[in-house]
């Protein structure tokens, strides 16, 4: 996959451009109203966490913002976004 434009942010950045919006940056607060459910994604395990991002970018899961927002970034975005989130909060079981 070729580079994308967060290559050259720090992890914390890219989860404010990608991720805040919806999920939320730290708190896991939905900023705004949405017609389905968003999960929390504060504490995530990051295997867990970027199979799943992987798996939208590649369109192996469908969501039409996921798809969208994830298309182009490497495994290394995806990666440092599941640490981030990973090491955030609370451990999940």
């Amino acid at each position: 996959m070729p580079s994308s434009a967060l290559d050259d942010f720090l992890p914390e950045e890219k989860a404010y451009y990608l991720c805040a919006g919806c999920h939320g940056p730290e708190t896991g607060a939905v900023l705004y109203p949405m017609p389905h459910d968003i999960p929390t994604i504060i504490g995530q395990k990051k295997d867990y966490l970027l199979k799943q991002l992987i798996a939208y970018r590649e369109g192996h899961r469908e969501h039409p913002n996921m798809s969208g927002i994830l298309g182009n970034y490497s495994d290394q975005n995806l990666a440092d976004l599941a640490e981030y989130y990973q090491n955030l909060g609370p451990k999940r079981p």
